[in-house]
């Protein structure tokens, strides 16, 4: 509630970059607040500072001697309580002491670490202030902070702001702008007339209504704490340093964030980025205990990964290659291995419902001659795969043999053109390993002398036992696999167009290689996706890529550490709880298939009341189940927990049909 009502002030009083410099015009002499105006701490608390001072200590002395977060806490509701005017850094440490018993000069000194660590300049007022110093206006800058004015001024300038005429801080004068009191000393020392005086801060107590006690003129800065993809529900299960770790990240994104951004950009900067670094991290690790021959990242999704992993370890001296292959294009050579039709729909990624059409153009087979000798048979294009029998694949299989011989020459020198051998780790967004699947068998039958072992590293690994021959497979996800956080797999599972989305390139599938002067290229289905589409991909791509350019330069990308559960958690509002501006964002996606233009668009639920049999086929074949309950029923209700209910139910069913049989 108390939230509620800031955000109203806000929305009310509050003036946007470009009235606010109009408003600076009229004042000869501009007050700033400096923290969270000025600049801004990467927490999402003033307290969660002591998280990172207790990890600085044990990074430098072991083990910390106390609960010194929670003293630090009590160190400072003492001293205010014993000394009445405003307290310092100094004699709140004094009072730990006290209370400890032992000498805390190691915890202040981290503590004022912390503060020039975790603090950054606030990116939509920098050039605020950088007005005020061209138009050669008087500045001063008042703040309520126990710090000493080194440190403060130490914060300023590694902030970037000079030229400042007076420093007014509640730690020397000992009185606050919450009391009005260090407005009082500011215009007396001065010898200021308020009228004149403009002052620009976020507290709406401290910064708005005490200084019009005091006659100045002041600004409102709205000062929002989280991008919207926070989820105050925390559903991952975070705790402890983990949630701090996790709001943390979120305020960094914030302030990052700051000004007139479009939806895509936070989409990407917030979201994607966070599980590119870390995911990328995560690999590198890898690499370095597997001690790895090459790196090699598979199409599609593996180019993105490979510009995150690019940007982050620019000088690592394995080889890492982009591998445009496919489940297609590396399975075909299975196909001399068939001796039915049922084998080559084993092999290939045939979909359920595909008619004898879409066979015959994964075959590459779809010409007149082979139409031909099928039409005496009674098949047409339109005949459903599973009404085709053994004379089908009689007169497929030669011609079908044939391009398999010759994609497995192809395919053999594509791999040896790109210098895979040994251990090799392969990158990608997952789900099952397919691909890895097939190229693993190809290689250990046609490349033996290469001694390829290939491990798969990707997002996640789904567990299901549809394609449980892949089990043996080594391979591992950094969010979730069948050694760890099984129960993530669902999220996934239920939000994978989603999830895909962010990781698309701007090419289409491989679906076979040629050989062209001596060299083989691979062939590509064209992008199923428009220009225009493309374009809103990049922006949420380059902005995650903006984000670990910021947060590799940032002084605080050693202390917070970004887990999977962390990463998972900002996926989820985005792919499980999504928003009115998610659901937007990717329903004006159109994408081509067979020759149709398809979107992601749901109906409404009351066009689904006359057809349920409708709606039972469409939700069971989406992608994003919760998108699609969403847009249906358009309340925010906990989808993912009724579908979750759903899946248990099914599950019990299917235990007591196998118990009965």
């Amino acid at each position: 509630m108390k939230q509620k009502i800031k955000e109203l002030i806000w929305n009310h009083f509050c003036l946007n970059h470009d009235e606010i410099k109009e408003k600076i015009n009229e004042f000869p002499i501009i007050s700033f607040d400096m923290f969270d105006t000025l600049v801004t701490r990467n927490v999402m608390g003033p307290v969660d500072i002591y998280t990172y001072v207790e990890r600085i200590y044990q990074i430098n002395f072991g083990n910390i001697p106390f609960d010194y977060k929670k003293l630090r806490i009590d160190a400072e509701r003492r001293a205010r309580g014993k000394i009445r005017r405003e307290i310092t850094l100094a004699e709140i440490y004094d009072e730990l002491k006290v209370i400890t018993g032992q000498d805390c000069d190691a915890f202040m000194q981290a503590e004022k670490q912390c503060e020039l660590l975790f603090t950054e300049t606030r990116k939509d007022i920098e050039d605020i202030y950088k007005e005020c110093i061209r138009q050669r206006k008087k500045i001063y800058i008042l703040s309520d902070m126990y710090l000493d004015k080194e440190t403060i001024t130490e914060i300023l300038h590694k902030c970037g702001y000079s030229n400042w005429t007076g420093l007014y801080l509640s730690s020397e004068s000992g009185t606050t702008k919450r009391t009005g009191g260090l407005y009082k000393l500011f215009l007396d020392q001065e010898n200021l007339s308020p009228d004149n005086v403009l002052h620009i801060g976020d507290s709406i107590k401290s910064d708005y209504l005490k200084s019009r006690q005091y006659y100045l003129k002041p600004l409102l800065l709205e000062n929002k704490r989280s991008t919207p993809f926070f989820d105050p529900k925390n559903p991952t299960g975070l705790d402890g340093q983990e949630w701090i770790d996790y709001t943390s990240l979120q305020t960094f994104c914030n302030n990052h964030l700051r000004g007139e951004k479009e939806f895509p950009y936070i989409l990407g900067y917030s979201v994607l980025g966070p599980v590119l670094y870390a995911f990328s991290k995560w690999l590198n690790e890898i690499m370095l205990n597997e001690k790895a021959n090459c790196l090699a990242f598979m199409a599609r999704e593996g180019m993105v990964l490979k510009k995150a992993y690019d940007r982050m370890f620019p000088h690592e001296s394995v080889p890492r290659i982009y591998l445009k292959t496919s489940r297609r294009s590396v399975a075909y050579p299975e196909l001399l291995k068939a001796r039915t039709i049922s084998d080559v729909l084993d092999i290939l990624p045939v979909k359920r419902n595909e008619d004898l059409n879409g066979l015959l153009e994964l075959l590459r087979l779809n010409d007149e001659s082979v139409w031909k000798q099928l039409n005496c048979f009674g098949y047409t294009p339109q005949t459903p795969i599973r009404s085709v029998s053994g004379k089908a694949f009689e007169i497929l299989k030669d011609a079908m043999h044939e391009k398999a011989l010759q994609q497995e020459e192809c395919l053999k020198k594509y791999l040896d053109q790109n210098g895979i051998f040994g251990t090799v780790l392969a990158a990608d967004i997952g789900w099952r390993g397919t691909t890895q699947h097939f190229l693993s068998k190809f290689c250990a039958v046609n490349m033996p002398e290469k001694n390829v072992c290939i491990k798969g590293c990707y997002v996640g690994v789904l567990t299901d036992n549809k394609l449980s021959s892949f089990s043996n497979d080594p391979k591992a996800g950094y969010w979730f696999d069948e050694n760890h956080n099984v129960e993530w797999e669902y999220i996934v599972a239920i939000s994978r167009m989603a999830c895909e989305l962010l990781f698309m390139p701007g090419e289409g599938s491989t679906t076979y290689y040629i050989e062209k002067d001596g060299k083989i290229i691979p062939q590509m289905d064209p992008l199923e996706f428009s220009d225009a589409d493309l374009c809103k991909i990049r922006i949420v791509q380059d902005a995650a890529f903006d984000f670990i350019d910021t947060f590799q330069n940032s002084g605080i990308k050693e202390m917070i550490n970004i887990t999977p559960k962390i990463t998972l958690a900002n996926y989820f509002r985005f792919g499980i709880r999504p928003s009115k501006e998610s659901l937007d964002f990717i329903n004006n996606f159109h994408y081509t298939e067979a020759g149709a233009v398809y979107s992601y668009k749901a109906e409404r639920f009351w066009k689904y009341l006359t057809k349920p049999r409708k709606w039972i086929k469409d939700f069971s074949n989406t992608a994003w189940k919760t998108g699609f309950m969403r847009q249906c029923f358009y309340l925010d209700l906990p989808y993912y927990k009724f579908l979750v209910w759903l899946r248990q139910v099914d599950q019990r069913r299917t235990l007591r049909i196998i118990k009965n049989h």
